[in-house]
């Protein structure tokens, strides 16, 4: 049974090669270089992401991918969130209504577009 929609990337290793050009521009503010021509790897080991566009807001996470105990913490400051947010819509729509506006009847839903992003281990090297 699909819950709903979500994207994964999957990436075990993603190299990222920094490099100084070694053109000046005396435009530019002028800082000091350690190494001249020098260059810096970037390796990031075990990527994850996750997106979820449309997950309906205060809703359990325990369905996406890789869901921990860890993340159960978010569920708990997030209702309170949410919460005050609904008591504050109501407020907000009787106060619209007492002013004449007659919006949509229809029952608003409130979403939230989450992105989840894992790392395993990444490696910072300079390159001379």
């Amino acid at each position: 049974m699909v819950q709903e929609t979500s994207f994964h990337l999957d990436l075990d290793r993603i190299d990222l090669h920094i490099c100084d050009d070694g053109t000046t521009n005396n435009n530019q503010a002028s800082y000091k270089k350690v190494v001249e021509g020098g260059a810096i790897l970037m390796t990031f080991y075990g990527l994850k992401m996750d997106h979820y566009p449309a997950h309906k807001g205060a809703q359990c996470r325990s369905h996406f991918r890789d869901y921990g105990e860890i993340a159960t913490a978010r569920d708990k400051w997030a209702d309170s969130i949410i919460l005050n947010f609904r008591k504050d819509f109501v407020t907000l729509k009787k106060a619209a209504q007492a002013a004449g506006y007659s919006g949509s009847k229809s029952n608003s839903k409130l979403l939230e577009s989450c992105l989840v992003f894992r790392l395993t281990d990444i490696e910072i090297t300079q390159v001379i």
